[in-house]
Parts: C-alpha cells; sequence; structure tokens
C-alpha cells in the first residue's frame, strides 16, 4: 500500500529470473498495446518512442533529369545486355557438358593463345571443373595446330 502523497514506482518490463519463450516479448506487447490504449504513460528519454506519432510527410526528392533518364536507361540496357550474354555462355557450356564437338569449341577459343602446355591444361582443367567430360576435351598433344 502507498501512503498518501506517495507516488508508487512501476518495475521495468525486466525480470532476473528466467521466463517461458517469448514471455518477455508477451509483456513488452502488452505494455505497448496499453501505452496504445493510454491506459499507461510512457516516461524516460526513450518513452517519446513507444507512443504513436502523428503523420509527417515525407519530401519524395526531385524528379531524375533527363540525362539522368537517359543514364539509367543505358545502365538498364546494359544490365540486360550483361545477363544475355552470361545466360548465353551457360547455355553453350551446358550443350558441351553432352555435345563433345561443342566442347572442342570452346577450348579452341579458351586456348587461342595459350603458347604453352601449362597455359593449355589449365582452361582444359577449367572446363572439366565446370562440369564438361574430360574424354571430349583434346590433350596438349591432340589439339588442333593451324597451318604455316
Amino acid at each position: 500500500m502507498v501512503a498518501p502523497g506517495r507516488t508508487q514506482h512501476v518495475a521495468p518490463l525486466r525480470s532476473t529470473r528466467r521466463t517461458a519463450p517469448g514471455g518477455d516479448a508477451g509483456t513488452a506487447a502488452c505494455a505497448l498495446d496499453l501505452i496504445q490504449a493510454g491506459k499507461i504513460t510512457t516516461y524516460g528519454t526513450l518513452g517519446h518512442l513507444l507512443t504513436s506519432q502523428p503523420h509527417q510527410h515525407v519530401y519524395e526528392g526531385d524528379r531524375p533529369s533527363p540525362a539522368q533518364e537517359a543514364h539509367a536507361t543505358i545502365r538498364d540496357t546494359l544490365r540486360r545486355s550483361w545477363e544475355q550474354a552470361r545466360q548465353d555462355v551457360e547455355d553453350w557450356f551446358q550443350t558441351a557438358r553432352t555435345d563433345p564437338a561443342t566442347a572442342r569449341q570452346i577450348l579452341g577459343i579458351l586456348t587461342h593463345y595459350s603458347r604453352t602446355r601449362e597455359a593449355f591444361d589449365r582452361e582444359r582443367r577449367f572446363m572439366i571443373g565446370y562440369g564438361i567430360p574430360d574424354s571430349f576435351l583434346p590433350e596438349w598433344h591432340d589439339r588442333a595446330r593451324p597451318a604455316p
């Protein structure tokens, strides 16, 4: 019981003992409902953050300039082109997993400027690691050599 002229203080929403899972969340939700209903008042430096605030208009920003719109259009076109190129290469490699001629074609392109066996083998290992059967790919000594 509180003596006349004295104020009763309510304990904070934390407990020193363990509660059931979700217990603290339930307590906090109940407190927020009571605050929203105006049945309890918030205090402290952060108390105002628990109350509803009136709607405030937010500035939507400036419209893009014609140059910015053109830049965005070019950027979007390049992004779509890049994604299409990536998909085309992925489809090409997917075909190479089942078609030896396509696998040899890709290896030929990747190793066109390879002057050493190490460079050739590096590209060949890359393709094998990407799921192309090694039996589809020629070895260094079996590769087609351009006529002099």
